[in-house]
């Protein structure tokens, strides 16, 4: 642990033996942040090909954002 310059291990004993293993923080986005970011950029590329093709089905969606047919249910 101290060759990664990771906080060491910490022991508890409360009726059951338990180690907490810490871990670092990753400076990048939370997992909030890129689901947020994520969506939106699906949900523009979908706002955008019902502009061009407003008769398109769910089927030929899915298809064009990678998502399944229930993934693209507006």
């Amino acid at each position: 642990m101290s060759k990664s310059n990771l906080p060491s291990p910490e022991f508890s004993y409360d009726g059951m033996f338990t180690v907490t293993l810490r871990r670092r923080q990753s400076p990048g986005k939370t997992v909030g942040e890129t689901v947020a970011e994520t969506v939106g950029e699906t949900s523009a590329k979908i706002l955008a090909v019902l502009e061009e093709n407003p008769y398109i089905t769910r089927t030929q969606l899915s298809e064009f954002t990678g998502l399944s047919v229930r993934g693209v249910d507006i």
